[in-house]
């Protein structure tokens, strides 16, 4: 029987399947194509079918031009950064919700300015960058229009950025102004009949008394929140209010274990999104670590790791496919200038036959077109390199470290050595999380001169020296042309060299002053000198590889660099730019 009905619902789903595409497959333009694949990408991600709608998202991409000022293009980007942001790679969700945010005031649609701080807030909230999120969803009320427009394409609602702002102020431990933000938003959630809104905001409810510690109430808006979920099939929504629920009932045994049946089998019947189980699961450990129930305990821990599983290997998936798009990219580069070749070629016979200066003509496009195309494999080749190191240095370990390090740092019967390792597997997480920003801030033009490298250099090492007794003093030279461009290659190598140097210096040195100096020689010299107080290079190996590493790299740059012991260490870096 249970086989039968499974026949029956695959058969729906394959119908109604082909319904949501059958508008695509009936498109002749790219245009028609590219919205139709929109909507499907929409449609899959509402029913938290992630990979189906990053599949059509990337139809739609090859199917709209990547320049275009258009509402369709700054919706790819909004929806980009939305599903980034459940997959858990909110870093590169901000990313992409920085671009829709430049989008949407290029075309000066505040509708659009409003939904893009919306995503943006939302990943910095996962980040933990509260502050930042908090300016970011400000943003977004701010923007949002008194009598919004209907558009082709749903956007965020005013009662979901209120919503939110409740979430992240209950998060800092401000209740009643949670209460009062969410009150709003309960309130224009009703009125607008706002379906997934109302089931948020009952939980959010259910959590700001939950902190105030009133459990009654926190269990009724818990339960309504529920209710409300399943009546309008946001069961996502519903498995969370079960799962906080089981934080309220841990001297409940019997009550608790009630609830966390109801969600195992809410996560049966339903296609819930992998991040809504897991966090599930990990409301449902806490409860029982606190009810000391260690058959339980065992048994969600391993559902908890076959679920990071799945999320790192899916993880590993969408790094591939971020890489794959900087390579696509290049090659529609490539592409537009093949074109233009062909487009260049097409010359009438009565051209070829006017005198040597068409010749001529024809000679120099070929030229400039040649000097172009190798350029354009420089730059190509430069992406794959960066995209090569994404996915090997970082892909592999971004989805499952910090996620191994909390769940071993929360567990209470976790020995001595465990937490060693959890301490451990956090550091490398971190170290991981800094180079995918170097990685990003390289990647982008808009970061090309020295003003921006000095920036960035001097912020880093403010933030590393911070909480230490060391004085930093960092200088630059009057005569340094701040706007000078500075590719992404130079950058990125420079820095990594620089940070090695001065984490050599707070961990080996014992220096009481770090100063950081850059400077301009003969206008075609960058020289960065990094000098400390402390006890100097005593041995050679003291950097263990970092000094061949910082050789290396800038050798590459055809730059050189020198060590000098004097009162301390003394690294100087020269490179041409």
């Amino acid at each position: 029987m249970k086989s039968f009905l499974l026949i029956i619902l695959l058969f729906l789903f394959a119908g109604h399947n082909g319904q949501i595409t059958k508008g695509f497959d009936n498109c002749k333009t790219n245009g028609c194509k590219a919205k139709e694949s929109f909507k499907a990408s929409k449609y899959y991600l509402e029913i938290d079918s992630i990979n189906l709608s990053q599949k059509w998202l990337d139809i739609t991409k090859d199917h709209h031009p990547e320049n275009s000022n258009d509402a369709l293009s700054f919706h790819i980007l909004s929806l980009q950064s939305e599903i980034f942001y459940y997959v858990g790679l909110s870093q590169f969700g901000n990313q992409e919700a920085k671009k829709a945010v430049k989008k949407a005031r290029f075309l000066k649609d505040s509708l659009l300015i409003s939904d893009a701080y919306f995503f943006e807030g939302l990943n910095l909230y996962e980040l933990g960058k509260n502050n930042d999120a908090e300016k970011s969803f400000r943003l977004s009320l701010n923007f949002y229009p008194e009598n919004p427009k209907k558009t082709f394409f749903e956007t965020i609602g005013n009662e979901h950025i209120l919503n939110n702002i409740s979430q992240l102020k209950r998060t800092i431990g401000e209740a009643d102004s949670a209460l009062y933000y969410n009150q709003k938003a309960y309130d224009i959630a009703l009125k607008k009949n706002s379906k997934r809104a109302i089931a948020n905001c009952e939980q959010t409810f259910g959590e700001i008394y939950q902190l105030k510690g009133d459990l009654i109430q926190s269990n009724q808006f818990f339960l309504k929140s529920i209710e409300s979920a399943r009546r309008f099939r946001n069961f996502d929504v519903a498995l969370l209010s079960y799962g906080l629920l089981l934080k309220n009932e841990v001297n409940n045994p019997k009550v608790c274990k009630n609830y966390f049946n109801q969600g195992e089998t809410l996560i049966e019947q339903q296609n819930i999104n992998l991040f809504f189980r897991r966090t599930f699961y990990e409301y449902a450990l806490q409860a029982f670590e606190k009810m000391n129930s260690s058959e339980d305990i065992r048994k969600v821990q391993s559902k908890i790791i076959v679920l990071v599983n799945e999320e790192k290997s899916k993880n590993n998936v969408y790094i591939q496919v971020i890489s794959n798009q900087y390579i696509k990219n290049e090659n529609k580069l490539l592409n537009l200038e093949i074109e233009k070749l062909k487009r260049k070629r097409k010359i009438s016979v009565l051209q070829l036959l006017v005198a040597g200066l068409a010749i001529v003509i024809m000679a120099l496009t070929i030229i400039i077109f040649r000097r172009k195309n190798k350029i354009q494999q420089k730059l190509l080749q430069q992406k794959t390199d960066i995209s090569k190191d994404l996915h090997d240095d970082i892909g592999s370990g971004l989805g499952s470290i910090l996620i191994h390090s909390e769940l071993l740092s929360n567990n209470k019967i976790s020995s001595e050595q465990q937490q060693k390792l959890s301490s451990k597997i956090y550091e490398v997480g971190k170290e991981i999380s800094q180079k995918l920003n170097t990685f990003i801030w390289s990647l982008s033009n808009e970061n090309n001169d020295l003003r921006n490298f000095c920036e960035y250099v001097f912020s880093y090492a403010n933030n590393l020296t911070e909480e230490t007794d060391i004085k930093l003093i960092c200088t630059k030279s009057k005569t340094l042309d701040l706007s000078k461009e500075l590719d992404g290659q130079i950058r990125k190598n420079l820095f990594f060299c620089i940070k090695e140097i001065l984490n050599n210096s707070l961990k080996h040195s014992s220096a009481k002053t770090i100063k950081i100096s850059v400077n301009i020689i003969d206008k075609k010299t960058l020289e960065v000198i990094i000098s400390d107080n402390g006890t100097g290079l005593k041995k050679e190996n003291q950097f263990g590889n970092g000094i061949m590493n910082i050789k290396n790299r800038i050798k590459n740059l055809n730059g050189n660099v020198s060590f000098q012991n004097n009162n301390g260490l003394t690294a100087i870096i020269t490179v041409p730019i």
